[in-house]
């Protein structure tokens, strides 16, 4: 639709059918809400640049949602109003590329650093009390270049990630660990039900069921 962010990025459904929608051009990002029964989008908005990804929590004040942009930049809002932006303490080269968490303060997110020159490196990074990024590294599986594409969390502190090259990471109390990898390509997404259940989405098109 029209009405609707172009070059969709990320988006957050409520159980209700209710979705805000997440996208834009570089400079130029926008949010809009959607419902179930319609074609179209309303309450656009326009945001410093395409949310990258989104999560969304149920609260008093209505439906809270959270975005963030590629570096790293939070941002909050209700259903209906306009978001406010938190700044990033990530480097300028660091590139986020999702997000997940069970709770508005305990949020996680992928992506990658840029080491060496052109280099990529995988990274997690944890949100803190502070609304800062902490650095989570990720090691221990193959050729230590490329990016983590998607994240989800099982709890506080539990949770799997997924990246190029099959790299598949599970968080626990003591922190990221490699799996041993089921494939060779880029793994784009991830849905976690248990650490005996989860789905990857590849570059290639696949849909992989994946258990620890």
């Amino acid at each position: 639709s029209p009405s609707c962010p172009s070059n969709l990025r990320s988006v957050w459904a409520e159980p209700g059918g209710e979705a805000e929608l997440g996208g834009g051009n570089e400079g130029a990002g926008r949010i809009a809400a959607q419902s179930a029964s319609s074609t179209s989008c309303s309450n656009v908005r326009s945001v410093n640049e395409p949310p990258v990804a989104m999560v969304g929590f149920p609260s008093d004040a209505g439906y809270q949602y959270l975005a963030v942009l590629e570096d790293g930049r939070l941002l909050r809002w209700t259903r209906g109003q306009a978001p406010t932006v938190s700044p990033s303490n990530l480097d300028s080269s660091d590139e986020v590329a999702d997000l997940h968490g069970v709770s508005p303060d305990r949020l996680f997110a992928v992506g990658s650093v840029l080491v060496g020159g052109n280099n990529r490196r995988p990274m997690s990074w944890a949100l803190q009390a502070d609304g800062g990024w902490t650095e989570e590294p990720l090691t221990g599986q193959g050729n230590p270049n490329g990016r983590m594409r998607g994240v989800w969390m099982l709890s506080a502190v539990e949770g799997v990630a997924v990246g190029d090259d099959g790299r598949v990471f599970r968080r626990t109390t003591s922190g990221w660990r490699a799996l041993i990898s089921e494939t060779s390509s880029d793994l784009t997404s991830v849905r976690a039900f248990s650490f005996g259940r989860f789905y990857l989405t590849t570059a290639d098109g696949e849909v992989r069921r994946r258990a620890t």
